[in-house]
């Protein structure tokens, strides 16, 4: 009896372990968050050779049709677009070690000549860097005039890869390390000082934009946030950021939720007069790239600058992901960061 029975009890021993790992399913991506080892969320130091790595890919960001926000009803041509075209050249040795050559960053230079709308579904094509248009120029230069952000000021929304203390809060914390960086990005770090390494309660792991509009995921740790506030509300009402890097992963909620909820914080952060630069992800953990193509999407309706990450790492060995296929290997981190800040510095002197 014992030997006709331990096969039927050692099949029901693996359906059950089978039901719990579904369950466990919905809970994915804060266990991606909180199951990372300790070393690899630390501060991924940049290498002290920042000196070669001066600028950035050039680009064209997506434009299309602008939905209804609180823009000024007096807009710019919707085809007037500013262009900035610093280059880049990647090699590679026969070691999978970056090398970057770089050329000095131009000044940003506004053009009336119309370009045609990038589709969403090509969003692979998009190149890295993104282009300001002429609507957030105008929207930007209207907000510092009437004093609602603060032009040295700037926010990261997003998980786990955008906490200051495994994204750019070394800019702030290691001067030394700035010092050995190029001119151009130098510049970028002594505009934006201060908010580098700065608690914000919209950049927490196991964020999602869902959880971002959500007043009890605010942690509100230093007691600055009003009562009922959500993490996005309160990080646009006290730091006032000029710039907001939209940077949130990969999380399961229905595909139109998440839609939705990004759309609202897009709406949210301009109705502040602030500019949202969306940043797409490195992974594709939901399969389908449905993330990025909704992200680029939405950089298209809302003509958004767009910094194309994706394209930033894809080239590297295992496109810089390590192996649990959602976080940044060291040198995707390095590129992360460097390509933050070049964003930063494109989209701010464009916006001048």
């Amino acid at each position: 009896m014992n030997q006709i029975m331990k096969p039927g009890l050692m099949i029901l021993g693996v359906l059950m372990l089978l039901l719990l790992a579904l369950a466990l399913t919905q809970l994915a991506s804060h266990a991606f968050d909180n199951a990372l080892p300790a070393p690899t969320r630390d501060a991924r130091l940049l290498t002290p050779t920042l000196k070669d790595m001066g600028s950035g890919q050039a680009g064209i960001g997506g434009t299309g049709a602008l939905p209804a926000t609180s823009l000024p009803a007096t807009l710019p041509n919707p085809s007037a677009t500013v262009l900035v075209t610093p280059t880049i050249i990647f090699t590679r040795g026969p070691s999978p070690t970056l090398t970057l050559v770089s050329t000095p960053l131009p000044t940003a230079t506004i053009t009336l000549t119309a370009i045609p709308m990038r589709s969403p579904e090509t969003w692979k094509q998009w190149p890295v860097m993104p282009t300001v248009s002429a609507e957030m120029r105008q929207l930007y230069q209207q907000a510092l005039a009437s004093g609602s952000i603060d032009i040295n000021a700037f926010s990261v929304f997003g998980d786990c890869q955008s906490e200051a203390e495994a994204f750019l809060g070394v800019f702030d914390t290691s001067p030394g390390l700035v010092e050995t960086m190029a001119t151009e990005l130098e510049e970028i770090v002594a505009q934006f000082q201060g908010s580098f390494s700065r608690y914000n309660p919209a950049a927490k792991s196991g964020s999602s934009a869902g959880s971002l509009l959500y007043a009890p995921w605010n942690d509100n740790k230093e007691g600055k946030c009003n009562s009922g506030e959500t993490p996005v509300d309160c990080e646009l009402r006290v730091h006032r950021p000029s710039i907001v890097l939209i940077h949130t992963g990969t999380h399961f909620e229905p595909e139109k939720r998440n839609y939705d909820y990004l759309s609202t914080i897009i709406q949210k952060v301009l109705a502040t007069g602030a500019v949202p630069v969306i940043v797409t992800k490195a992974d594709n953990l939901e399969l389908d790239e449905h993330v990025n193509r909704n992200l680029a999407l939405l950089a298209a309706q809302y003509r958004l600058p767009m910094w194309n990450f994706w394209a930033s790492v894809n080239y590297l060995p295992d496109e810089g992901l390590m192996p649990d296929k959602m976080h940044l290997t060291q040198t995707a981190s390095t590129v992360h960061q460097l390509d933050a800040l070049r964003t930063l510095g494109l989209v701010w002197r464009a916006l001048r």
